[in-house]
C-alpha cells in the first residue's frame, strides 16, 4: 500500500529482477486545516487562545516584508496546534517564526528562508523554543542573538527529525548551528554553516542534554570553552554522528564534542583542531563517558593534555575505535588519548605523529591511575620530546597486554625515553613491546580483531583509509563496505497507484552523483544493514531529469540494486513532501 507525506520502511525481497514504478497522480482534496497563504494571516495565528491551538497548512510559497504587527516574533504566544508546511516555503524572515512551540503540537513539512543581507535576529528561524514535534523542517539563512541561539531554535526539549539548518550562527553561549540548548531526541538532522560564539559552542548543537542520532555538522567551530564540531557539551548519548569543520577554542576542544559524560559510538569528526589552552582532542576534549567504534582524521594542536582521539579520558572506556591525525602540544600528549585516568583502552590503535615536551606517547600521553588496561592496540607514528617519552606510552601505570609500538622514537633526554614506555611502575605481560621490524598489515589486523569472538571489528583495503585498518562497522564516508553480494542484477515489477491524497501536482528532481541514494529523488536509502545500496536509476525516455507531474499523469522509473538484499524506498518530491513508500 501506499501513502501521503509519510516514511515508509516495508521492504520488498528481491533476487535478480528489475523494478519499474508507474504512479498516477490522483485528484485534489479537501482539507479541513486553515489554509496560510500569506504573512497576515501568518501572523493572526498567535492573537487568541484558540487560534494558537488550531490546525493549519500553507498552500503556497510567499515572502514577508517588514512586519505586520510588532514583536520580536511573527506568532507570539505559546503555540500548541500543528502546522504542516506542505512543502512550501516562507522567505525574507528577519525573526523568528513562533515564540515558543508548545508541548504536543507538531511542526512539519516547512520551509523557511531568512531575508538574505539581515538574516534572523532572535534565537533560531523556526522558533526561540520548542516544546514539541518536529519533522522534516529545514531553515536557510544566518542567525544572531545572545544566548540559547540555534539555526532552527534556540531551546529544545521535544523532538527533532529529518530537519536542517543552513547558514551561520553567533551568539554569546549556548550556540549550536541547528539548536542552541537541547534536552530532547534530535535524530537524521544536520547543520551547514559557520558558528562562532563563546562558552558551550557546536557545529549542531551548543549544549545537548538529550539523545543525538545519524546527524552531522559541516562548518567551522569557533568559541571559547566547551566547544565542539557537533557538540559544546554534551551529556546525552551520541550516535552514529559525524562533524567535518574545524574547531578553536580555548579550553575543552574536541572535533566531535568538547566536553562528554556521556556515550559516544558509531560517530567520526575529519576537522582540524586548535586549543589556545588545555584539554584538546580530535574527537573529544574531556571525557568521562564510554567511547566506541568511534574515529578522527582530524589533526590537533593544543597545550597540555592532547589526544589524537581524546585529550583526558576519565572513568569511562575507549573501544574499537582510531584516531589518524598529528598531535603537538606540550606535556600530556598521545596519538590516541593524552591523559587516560582510572579507564581503559581496547582495540584502539593511534598512526600519526606526535610532539610534545613530557609525557608523550604514540598511544597514550600518561596512562594512570585506579586499574587501567592497554588491551589489543597499537601505536605507528614517530614520538618526538624531552622527558617520559615512549613509542606506545609515555608514563605509564598500566597493565599493558597485546599491544605494540612501531614508530621511530626521539628525545633529547635519554633517561626517560623508551622505543615502547618513557617510564613505567607496572609490569607489562604477554607480548607486548617494540616492534624493530613492523608487523603487516594482516598482523595489525590481528591486534585489533582480537577477542572479538570471530566477528572482525577491522578490516584492510588499500582504497580505503589510505591503506590503514577501517573500521566495519563504521567505514569512512563513500565506502561500499559490503563485500558479499557484488552481483549487480535489476528487478522487474509493475505496481500502479492513484495518490488521492495529493493535495497538488509534484514535482520530482533527479540528483546525480551519489550512488547511495536514488537517482530519483529516492532518499536515504541505506537505512541499516539489511537495505540495499542503490547502484543507478533511470527515468524512461519521454521524461526528462526534471519532471514535474500534473493530476492525472504517470512517472515510471527502473531501478537497479544488489541482489538477496530488501529494498526499503520512498519517493520524494522537490518541494519536500513524501510522494509514497513502501
Amino acid at each position: 500500500m501506499f501513502f501521503v507525506s509519510k516514511r515508509i520502511a516495508r521492504p520488498f525481497w528481491v533476487a535478480g529482477l528489475t523494478i519499474t514504478l508507474v504512479i498516477t497522480v490522483g485528484t485534489t482534496q479537501a482539507f479541513a486545516d486553515t489554509p496560510i497563504t500569506n504573512q497576515a494571516e501568518l501572523e493572526a495565528i498567535g492573537t487568541d487562545a484558540p487560534s494558537l491551538a488550531g490546525s493549519y497548512v500553507v498552500t503556497r510559497s510567499f515572502e514577508v516584508v517588514g512586519p505586520v504587527s510588532g514583536g520580536s516574533t511573527y506568532v507570539t504566544g505559546t503555540f500548541t496546534g500543528s502546522f504542516d508546511g506542505g512543502g512550501f516555503k516562507i522567505s525574507g524572515l528577519t525573526k523568528p517564526i513562533f515564540t515558543e512551540v508548545g508541548s504536543g503540537s507538531v511542526i512539519s513539512a516547512l520551509n523557511l528562508k531568512a531575508d538574505v543581507l539581515l538574516g534572523v535576529s532572535g534565537r533560531g528561524i523556526l522558533a526561540n523554543d520548542s516544546y514539541g514535534t518536529i519533522n522534516n523542517v529545514n531553515v536557510t539563512g544566518s542567525v544572531a542573538g545572545a544566548d540559547y541561539v540555534g539555526g532552527l531554535v534556540g531551546t529544545s526539549a521535544g523532538s527533532i527529525s529529518d530537519s536542517s539548518a543552513t547558514g551561520d550562527v553567533s551568539g554569546t553561549s549556548d550556540v549550536g548551528g541547528l539548536v542552541g540548548y537541547s534536552s530532547g531526541s534530535i535524530s537524521d538532522s544536520s547543520a551547514r554553516g559557520n558558528v562562532n560564539g563563546g562558552y558551550n559552542s557546536g557545529g549542531l548543537v551548543g549544549v545537548s542534554a538529550g539523545s543525538i542520532s545519524a546527524s552531522s555538522s559541516y562548518g567551522n567551530v569557533n568559541g571559547t570553552i566547551s566547544v565542539g564540531g557537533l557538540v559544546g557539551d554534551s551529556s546525552g548519548a551520541i550516535l552514529n554522528s559525524s562533524a567535518s569543520g574545524d574547531v578553536s577554542g580555548s579550553f575543552y576542544v574536541g572535533g566531535l564534542v568538547g566536553n562528554s559524560t556521556s556515550s559516544i559510538s558509531g560517530s567520526y569528526s575529519e576537522g582540524d583542531v586548535l586549543n589556545t589552552n588545555d584539554f584538546s582532542g580530535g574527537l573529544v576534549g574531556y571525557s568521562t563517558g564510554n567511547i566506541s567504534n568511534s574515529y578522527t582524521v582530524s589533526s590537533v594542536t593544543g597545550n597540555d593534555v592532547v589526544g589524537g582521539l581524546i585529550g583526558y579520558q576519565y572513568g569511562g572506556n575507549v573501544s574499537n575505535s582510531y584516531a589518524t591525525g598529528a598531535v603537538v602540544g606540550c606535556d600530556e600528549i598521545g596519538g590516541l588519548v593524552g591523559y587516560q585516568d582510572d579507564s581503559r583502552i581496547s582495540n584502539s590503535y593511534a598512526s600519526g605523529d606526535v610532539v610534545g615536551n613530557s609525557n608523550v606517547g604514540g598511544l597514550v600521553g600518561t596512562n594512570y591511575g585506579g586499574s587501567p588496561v592497554i588491551d589489543n592496540s597499537y601505536a605507528a607514528g614517530a614520538v618526538n620530546g624531552f622527558r617520559f617519552v615512549g613509542g606506545l606510552v609515555g608514563d605509564n601505570f598500566a597493565l599493558l597486554t597485546h599491544s605494540y609500538s612501531s614508530g621511530v622514537v626521539t628525545s633529547t633526554e635519554v633517561d626517560y625515553i623508551g622505543t615502547f614506555i618513557g617510564g613505567s611502575n607496572t609490569e607489562i605481560t604477554d607480548d607486548s613491546g617494540h616492534l624493530e621490524v613492523p608487523f603487516t598489515n594482516n598482523e595489525i589486523l590481528n591486534i585489533l580483531n582480537r577477542g572479538s569472538d570471530g566477528d572482525p571489528i577491522f578490516a584492510l583495503n588499500p582504497a580505503i583509509n589510505s591503506g590503514l585498518p577501517y573500521l566495519i562497522s563504521n567505514a569512512p564516508p563513500g565506502t561500499n563496505n559490503d563485500n558479499q553480494f557484488t552481483r549487480r542484477v535489476s528487478l522487474s515489477f509493475l505496481p500502479i497507484q492513484v495518490l488521492d491524497g495529493l493535495r497538488k501536482s509534484v514535482g520530482l528532481e533527479v540528483v546525480k552523483g551519489d550512488l547511495n541514494k536514488l537517482d530519483l529523488a529516492l532518499l536515504d536509502q541505506v537505512k541499516d544493514d539489511k537495505a540495499a545500496e542503490i547502484i543507478g536509476a533511470k527515468l524512461f525516455a519521454y521524461q526528462s531529469l526534471t519532471t514535474y507531474l500534473p493530476v492525472g499523469s504517470l512517472l515510471q522509473l527502473e531501478i537497479t540494486f544488489e541482489a538477496n538484499k530488501s529494498l526499503q524506498m520512498w519517493v520524494k518530491s522537490f518541494d519536500g513532501q513524501y510522494v509514497f513508500g513502501r
